[in-house]
């Protein structure tokens, strides 16, 4: 399944970067090829319908340095031409869809977003001590952290998976 969410991805390079301000990861062949990667899972999702891909391609194309591929041109400009020229719609969202589905609270998607990468690299701690990845981990974590075991496990699984995407587009990079 897809991440629909394109900031968990961001969430995860800028503490990568943070926690690593050397890395190689920062010069622009690396960003390119992680963007490319990214731009053909949103060019996925914008056909199955999820309108805000097509902002969150647009992103990468400008803050990677790379041009528009057509697909990204054309839905832009007739989106933009559908509000801005032939009046059919009075707001963007009906165009480029909303940010976030209905009933998001972006009070707990900032928290989640700043924790998540936090919450995992302290479970990997336990981890390196010896402890079993079970629900008593959980506990202990989220005791530190001041959530519920479930919420740390989501956090951890989550955050678990995006390192896995990262890595893979480091591996193909062929930067490392």
């Amino acid at each position: 399944m897809i991440d629909k969410n394109p900031a968990h991805y961001f969430v995860s390079f800028d503490e990568y970067l943070k926690k690593n301000p050397n890395a190689n990861v920062c010069d622009l062949g690396f960003r390119q090829s992680y963007a490319l990667s990214e731009i053909e899972d949103l060019r996925k999702q914008f056909e199955e319908g999820n309108q805000a891909a097509l902002l969150a391609a647009i992103y990468y194309c400008a803050s990677c340095n790379l041009p528009l591929n057509d697909w990204i041109a054309y839905a832009f400009i007739k989106r933009y031409a559908d509000v801005l020229i032939f009046a059919k719609y009075k707001t963007w969202d009906k165009v480029f869809g909303l940010p976030y589905p209905k009933g998001t609270h972006l009070k707990a998607l900032r928290s989640e977003n700043r924790l998540k990468f936090k919450v995992w690299q302290y479970v990997e701690e336990e981890i390196k001590k010896g402890l079993p990845i079970d629900d008593g981990l959980f506990e202990v974590v989220g005791e530190h952290f001041k959530l519920g075991k479930t919420t740390v496990s989501k956090y951890y699984y989550s955050q678990k998976k995006c390192n896995a995407e990262f890595h893979e587009i480091l591996k193909n990079s062929g930067i490392t």
